[in-house]
């Protein structure tokens, strides 16, 4: 199928390719700094700068996609840090938990390509309670935190017969 086939069934106003085309060099300009800034990137408060063909030299603190964010802003450790938190929630997944299970999964394979989620002040409270969600429900199934164990039957017993 060619791009003119394409074109021809999407609605109006989507044949504009102007923000694609920017979303792109958003992306290099997010691996430029990786590359210049392997370890901690360029740090929350800078900027990506680019040109753009719309709009000329382009700069803004933002990234669409929500890895290179990450990237950019963080860095390779920050992209470590960040995946060692998701290893440590994805770990809970289960099908007992599967609503916030498929919910986090969906956010994550999907949304975070398409925007940081994770880090966007109107979806990062879903993020976090998606995951506190799962997380407490994973420790309450293997019966509480280790620092405060659940009393054994025989324990509770005896605590019944002093009392």
């Amino acid at each position: 199928m060619n791009s003119v086939a394409l074109e021809t069934m999407l609605p109006g106003g989507t044949r504009d390719v102007t923000s694609l085309m920017d979303r792109n060099l958003q992306l290099l300009a997010a691996l430029d700094i990786l590359q210049h800034s392997p370890l901690l990137g360029d740090g929350f408060g800078n900027e990506l700068a680019w040109d753009s063909p719309v709009y000329g030299a382009f700069a803004q603190a933002y990234v669409d996609n929500g890895w290179a964010y990450i990237a950019a802003k963080m860095g390779g450790l920050g992209l470590i840090a960040f995946g060692w938190v998701l290893f440590t929630v994805l770990r809970c997944v289960s099908r007992d938990s599967l609503p916030i299970s498929v919910s986090l999964l969906a956010i994550v394979l999907v949304a975070q390509f398409s925007e940081p989620a994770f880090f966007q002040f109107t979806t990062s409270p879903l993020c976090g309670a998606l995951a506190g969600l799962l997380y407490a429900r994973r420790i309450r199934e293997k019966g509480g935190l280790a620092v405060y164990p659940r009393p054994s039957a025989s324990m509770q017993r005896a605590g019944e017969q002093h009392a």
